[in-house]
């Protein structure tokens, strides 16, 4: 994996020796790295933006002055993150073992963890054992547990983000919380969001409704993948999710209905609650769903665990190192000078594989008239032994020893109330686990648990017997009240399960307070609840955040005109149920969200344009209609800022929906386009714009125009049973168009691309168009690829003039390409099936590359007259490397000398 900006292998990094790149982005690199002096490998991530910072020789630096404060800002927040995950000690998180600046950036040092990732295990077997995915939850969910109790969230949970080990465990890596606070900060560095994986809340500019429960939905869907054998292209996001609900149209089937009989119903049931499209119906801390899924407790990974079994669910148990007395059966031994390693875990009982790793330990420096000498000891025994005793008989030097053995070990059941309780046994941190085998004796230990007061006493563990251990409540709930103004605000608590009321009872702890009104700011913030030093709960005031406007005059304002004229940049005018008649200019930062059904809410003009839009405004869930009759009025006219429109019904019955001109830069997302003789979107300019998951329905002229110098990105978007041109492009447009579907074209070009347009399409997915799909011409250079064309009853492909599209690793069904004038496409490695005629029609004086196309049951009629590809007399292509398979007449037929043509079969 090469990258420009990166470190060269062999480069001496403080410490660290680099080996090779393991992962790149837009945020920085990570490295393999060798510990020179440890001989031990790490994972190096780099903090090096690539929006805004580059190497200069060793250095990182940003690129211009205008950039360096977003780049302290960004490194900053890198050694924040890096500082919350080094406290972080969980098998199930990836670690970070330290942190330190040099070369001008900041690198975090974690450990390089060996097996493959999640993604790849998918791949290769796309349903997961019930044994499986129970393992991979509780590994994972153990992990966010801790990560959420430090007030953190990962953000970016998906199989690429899982490392399953070779023994099977799973581990979490790639945090993400400072690369999308940079993101939001600059706008410029890449936002941290998956489709398939990402919950709604991550689309929002805001990071206010992230929680425990956007980790919970990631993981959910990554559970979901998993007992469906959906691939990531059949995950419905969360944002389509969400409009085909309101919509009233078939949502993503649940887990339960695609997967009942094949794994146990509470674990479908707790992934189709995590997978909720709204997060106030999901689980909203990871405890609540542990327990849905029948984790319950605390569930331990089995890495790192004794005997390599799970940890009991109901309690933890973690060892100590024995007392230094000597036991009855066994002389006292001195200290040694260093401290014993941790031992190695103890088998299970009946393991005869020898899967104990006995630690050997050199005891020095006893000498009473003898040698020294080693004794074999393992670090964990009773204080005082118990239970049964070895006897051994040796007899002479070289006969075999008689060894008589009674029971002096067996395995330890301990009772715990509450069942949650940690138990520690003073001193060396090992893991209990239900059943492990040690010697009989007495154990001091330390039992706490959450709301019980500690508790160290000694247990006694006998042949017959299970040593119990109960706390007594150490701390009572107290109530709880969220002091508002205004009074009327509404107040959730979002990392617990209760809905909130004045007065409630809760224990000491942290909780997250979410207080919101129409209106105003909503407030979300962390509160330390500490009622013994007598706290009550906080206190919090609402900031107005814009009006509410009401035509039935109990809101604010009624006059949306006015409103508008009254709203502070930052303001969101929160829009009733009702008419609002005017032509609006929007110059501020300001939101305008309807509160209702959006049916509803109608904002209208019959005049001049509804909308005139200069600023970075933003209309969210309204109907907008332009009424009136006077020519070039449009629905949404943009002439500048990056205006968000979303959620909107859109129409005019006299002209253009939305045009946008000049420098502007909108987000249109999720729109219903409908309702225009005239076109729905037309761009010039030097405009750019996203333009996502949008419905274009009935239209009869062209649908979506590019012109000028206009480049867009246009992703996602449907277009249904329009008459025209889907999409026409001209001048020198650019752009990106990717994963649009086509339904019912119209008779003429699904897709017209002209003057010197240099469009990249890619996945386009036309099904059953009435007329041809691509026209390219004049001196159009296109890029169009991965695209699916099938069901054709006319040509996939036009090329006329000068054109040279790129046309590559397509799929063509029904009917094929054809090529004229002196146009110079490239055409190379597309599949053409099911074609009657020619499937490749070079005619006039076209030339071009034709290389590595693999034909099907092409150039068929009633006597295989037609060749695959038909070369014409004054044609001069080159046309190589092309299979031809059955059915057809399986040729390529050169009319005339001109062309080039070899290597097919």
């Amino acid at each position: 994996m090469d990258h420009i900006h990166a470190l060269p292998n062999g480069f001496q990094l403080d410490n660290y020796r680099i080996e090779g790149i393991l992962g790149h982005g837009g945020f920085g690199i990570t490295y393999k790295a060798v510990d020179v002096y440890l001989n031990k490998i790490f994972a190096i991530k780099e903090f090096l933006p690539n929006e805004f910072a580059v190497r200069a020789g060793d250095t990182v630096a940003p690129k211009s002055q205008q950039d360096a404060d977003d780049f302290q800002w960004g490194l900053d927040r890198f050694l924040q993150e890096a500082q919350v995950l080094a406290r972080f000690t969980h098998p199930n998180v990836n670690h970070v073992h330290r942190f330190f600046q040099a070369h001008g950036t900041a690198y975090m040092v974690l450990n390089y963890e060996e097996g493959d990732t999640l993604s790849h295990k998918l791949q290769a077997t796309p349903k997961l054992s019930t044994a499986e995915i129970q393992r991979l939850l509780s590994d994972l969910t153990s992990g966010l547990r801790q990560v959420h109790q430090a007030g953190m969230i990962h953000r970016d949970i998906k199989p690429g983000n899982i490392i399953i080990r070779p023994d099977g465990s799973a581990v979490l890596l790639d945090f993400g919380a400072a690369r999308q606070a940079i993101g939001n900060r600059s706008g410029r560095v890449t936002q941290i969001l998956t489709p398939g994986y990402a919950p709604i809340e991550q689309y929002a500019e805001s990071m206010d409704q992230l929680g425990p429960w956007t980790d919970i939905y990631a993981l959910g869907m990554v559970a979901y993948r998993a007992v469906t054998g959906f691939g990531d292209d059949k995950l419905m996001d969360a944002v389509s999710r969400s409009l085909t609900a309101s919509r009233g149209g078939p949502g993503m089937p649940s887990a339960t209905s695609l997967s009942q009989g094949e794994y146990p119903a509470e674990l479908l049931d707790g992934i189709d609650w995590a997978i909720e499209v709204n997060e106030n119906q999901r689980p909203q801390a990871v405890e609540l769903w542990q327990h849905k899924l029948g984790l319950v407790g605390e569930p331990a990974s089995s890495y790192g665990q004794p005997n390599g079994q799970p940890s009991d669910p109901a309690a933890t148990v973690v060892m100590g190192s024995p007392s230094a007395s000597p036991t009855p059966s066994q002389p006292a031994q001195p200290s040694p000078a260093k401290p014993a390693p941790s031992p190695a875990p103890e088998p299970a009982p009946g393991n005869s594989g020898g899967t104990m790793k006995t630690l050997l330990i050199l005891l020095v420096g006893i000498s009473v008239g003898v040698g020294g000498y080693f004794i074999a000891q393992s670090q964990l025994k009773p204080i005082v032994n118990g239970g049964g005793s070895q006897i051994v008989d040796t007899k002479t030097a070289g006969k075999e020893s008689k060894t008589k053995v009674t029971a002096d070990k067996g395995p330890l059941q301990i009772t715990l109330n509450p069942s949650s309780a940690k138990v520690v046994f003073t001193g060396t941190g090992r893991l209990y686990s239900k059943g492990m085998t040690l010697p009989y004796g007495k154990y001091e230990v330390k039992v706490s648990a959450d709301g019980y007061e500690s508790s160290t006493r000694t247990l006694d563990h006998q042949e017959h017997g299970s040593p119990s251990v109960n706390l007594s409540a150490a701390i009572s709930e107290f109530a709880f009240t969220v002091k508002r103004q205004p009074a009327d605000a509404r107040v959730r608590i979002l990392n617990i399960g209760p809905a909130y009321s004045d007065g409630m009872l809760l224990a000491p702890g942290k909780y997250r307070v979410e207080v919101k009104k129409a209106g105003y700011r909503t407030h979300t913030g962390w509160h330390e609840f500490t009622p013994k030093a007598g706290d009550t709960g906080p206190t919090v005031t609402l900031k107005r955040g814009g009006f509410i406007v009401d035509a039935s005059g109990k809101g604010d304002y009624s006059n949306l005109a006015s409103a508008i004229a009254a709203a502070k940049s930052g303001d969101t005018l929160l829009i009733r149920p009702g008419t609002y008649t005017g032509a609006f200019n929007l110059s501020k930062k300001i939101k305008l969200k309807g509160d209702g059904n959006r049916s509803q809410i109608v904002v209208t003009s019959t005049t001049d344009n509804t909308f005139t839009i200069s600023g970075d405004a933003t209309l969210d869930n309204l109907t907008i209609r332009y009424t009136g009759k006077v020519d070039n009025q449009n629905a949404l006219w943009i002439t500048g800022g990056s205006p968000t429109i979303t959620n909107c019904d859109l129409s005019n019955g006299h002209s253009t929906i939305l045009a946008a001109k000049g420098t502007a830069n909108p987000t249109v997302t999720d729109n219903y386009f409908h309702g225009t003789p005239w076109n729905a979107v037309n761009t010039y300019g030097d405009t750019r714009g996203l333009y996502r998951n949008n419905h274009f329905k009935g239209l009869e002229q062209p649908v979506f125009v590019v012109k000028d110098r206009a480049s867009p990105k246009v992703q996602n978007n449907r277009f249904t049973d329009n008459k025209s041109n889907n999409f026409l492009l001209r001048d020198a447009a650019k752009g990106s168009f990717e994963g649009n579907v086509l339904r019912g074209t119209g008779e003429s070009f699904a897709i017209s691309i002209a003057g010197t347009s240099t469009p990249t399409f890619i996945s386009t997915d036309v099904k059953s168009p009435g007329g041809r799909v691509f026209l390219v011409k004049e001196q159009a250079q296109p890029t169009i690829r991965k695209s699916s064309l099938t069901g054709l009853s006319d040509w996939g492909l036009w090329v006329e003039g000068t054109a040279s599209p790129r046309f590559e690793e397509n799929e063509v069904d029904g009917f094929g390409l054809t090529i004229y004038d002196t146009s110079s496409p490239v055409i190379v490695n597309n599949t053409l099936r099911n074609i009657g005629g020619n499937g490749i029609n070079i005619r006039e004086e076209a030339q071009g590359i034709y290389r590595g196309n693999k034909f099907y049951n092409v150039g068929y009629d009633d006597d295989n007259s037609y060749p695959s590809v038909y070369v014409h007399e004054e044609a001069s292509p080159t046309v190589n490397g092309n299979r031809f398979f059955k059915g057809g007449s399986q040729e390529v037929y050169e009319a005339g000398k001109k062309a080039n043509v070899y290597d097919n079969y």
